[in-house]
């Protein structure tokens, strides 16, 4: 459900995507350089990803259940470049992706 609305959302900026699962995310990311790359937090391959140094030279931003602090701050410590909570993350989706292709992202709830 999550994809559907990241790829409507990028579909409507004319952004291309490519969405993927987090076993097959290093397979795709071998043929592309993405200026973003979104992360479910909830699963935990997603965050192994981040802990591992996969994305270190990439932007990520990850999104993670609001009530889950310790999930949260997992995440920063492994590296991603912003951690919001869902509701934020999916609430300004647009704006999230808008700047995929630029240098900054916008400020998260919080300064994460």
């Amino acid at each position: 459900m999550d994809g559907v609305a990241i790829a409507d959302a990028a579909r409507r900026l004319g952004i291309p995507l490519v969405v993927t699962s987090p076993e097959r995310a290093l397979e795709a990311l071998a043929g592309e350089s993405p200026a973003l790359v979104v992360l479910d937090l909830t699963d935990p391959r997603a965050l192994e990803l981040l802990e591992h140094g996969e994305l270190e030279e990439v932007r990520t931003i990850g999104y993670y259940p609001h009530v889950d602090r310790a999930l949260r701050e997992r995440a920063l410590e492994a590296g991603a470049s912003h951690v919001v909570p869902r509701s934020a993350f999916f609430g300004r989706l647009h704006e999230w992706l808008a700047p995929a292709g630029s240098a900054r992202l916008p400020e998260a709830p919080g300064g994460c």
